[in-house]
C-alpha cells in the first residue's frame, strides 16, 4: 500500500507511481483530502515522503467531489498533487541561466541541467545548449534518443542504458494475464520511425539503417554515420496489461509475458480508497515494448 509520510491512510484518496523512461523517470500523483493539516504539508514546492522516496511537489490544486465521494451529506473536498524526485525536480524547470556543454558526458550534463541524483553510466555529449527561459527536459530526452539510450530510476539513483544493454538484461520474471491490449500496425511504425539522414564534410548524404522502403525520412544534421544508426533504434509498443499490484516491477525491467520477453517502457502502481463507493482497489498497469 501507498503511504505518505505524516498524513493518515484515510484521507489518502488515491495514488499513482508512475515509472517511465524520460527525464523525469518517476512521477506521484496523488488525490488527499482536504484538512487543516494537510492543506498546510501539501503546498506547491514543499517536500514529501512516500513510500520512502522524498518528493518534490510541482502542482497542488483544489478539487470537490473526488470519484463522487460525499463527506455527509457535501461533497468531500481534496487536493491533487503532482510532484517529481527530489533530487531530479531541477530539470524539469525552466533555466535561470544557460547550459552549454561541449564534450561531456550525460552525467555531468543532468546535474548541469539542476538534478543532484547520482547517475550509473555515462554516454559522451559532443555538444549540447539550453538557453535561460528553455525548458531543458525536451533537450534531455532528444540527447537521450539521438544516443539510443534510455533512463530509468533504481533505488534513488538514475541508470543510464542504452537500448542493446536494455535489451540484453535478463528477465525479471514472468505474467501471465488472460488478455491484453495488444498494438500492432505497421502502417503506423513506417510514419512514427523515421530514416535519419545527415551530411558530410565534403558536402555528400549519410544515412542511417533502412527497414522499408516506404520508411519516412528526416534530416539531422551534424551527425555521423553512427549516431545515425543509433538514432533509429527505438523501442515499440506491443501491448498494455492490469495486473495485481506488483511495486517490485518498474520501467526498464524485462518481463516474459505468455513466454515472450519485454521491456517494460511505463510502470503505473495505483492505489483507489473507497473511490465511487468500491473500496480498497490496488493494482498495476504496465506498458510493453521491444526493440525497432
Amino acid at each position: 500500500m501507498m503511504l505518505i509520510d505524516g498524513i493518515a491512510a484515510e484521507f489518502l484518496l488515491s495514488a499513482c507511481l508512475r515509472y517511465d523512461m524520460s527525464p523525469i523517470p518517476l512521477t506521484l500523483e496523488a488525490t488527499v483530502r482536504l484538512t487543516p493539516a494537510t492543506a498546510g504539508l501539501l503546498r506547491d514546492g514543499q517536500t514529501i515522503v512516500c513510500n520512502g522516496i522524498t518528493f518534490r511537489i510541482v502542482k497542488a490544486e483544489p478539487t470537490r467531489n473526488p470519484g463522487s465521494t460525499l463527506q455527509g451529506d457535501y461533497p468531500l473536498s481534496a487536493i491533487q498533487i503532482t510532484a517529481f524526485p527530489d533530487s531530479v525536480a531541477g530539470v524539469a524547470a525552466r533555466r535561470r541561466s544557460a547550459v552549454i556543454v561541449s564534450h561531456s558526458g550525460f552525467a555531468a550534463l543532468y546535474r548541469a541541467c539542476g538534478a543532484t541524483a547520482k547517475v550509473i553510466g555515462d554516454i559522451p555529449i559532443r555538444q549540447f545548449a539550453v538557453y535561460c527561459g528553455a525548458l531543458p527536459t525536451p533537450h534531455l530526452a532528444q540527447v537521450l534518443q539521438e544516443a539510443g539510450a534510455i533512463m530509468v530510476w533504481r533505488s534513488g539513483q538514475i541508470h543510464l542504458l542504452r537500448l542493446r544493454e536494455l535489451l540484453n538484461q535478463p528477465i525479471q520474471g514472468a505474467l501471465e494475464v488472460a488478455s491484453s491490449e495488444t498494438l500492432q500496425s505497421s502502417l503506423l511504425e513506417l510514419d512514427d520511425i523515421p530514416v535519419y539522414f545527415s551530411t558530410q564534410e565534403q558536402g555528400g548524404f549519410i544515412q542511417g539503417p533502412r527497414h522499408h522502403l516506404a520508411q519516412c525520412v528526416r534530416y539531422a544534421p551534424g551527425k555521423n554515420q553512427a549516431e545515425l544508426a543509433l538514432m533509429g533504434k527505438v523501442l515499440v509498443q506491443r501491448t498494455a496489461i492490469t495486473t495485481e499490484l506488483n511495486c517490485t516491477l518498474r520501467a526498464g525491467d524485462v518481463i516474459a509475458l505468455q513466454g515472450l520477453p519485454l521491456v517494460i517502457m511505463t510502470a503505473a502502481h495505483v492505489m483507489q480508497n473507497n473511490v465511487d463507493g468500491a473500496g480498497l482497489r490496488q493494482y498495476s498497469r504496465f506498458w510493453l515494448g521491444s526493440g525497432s
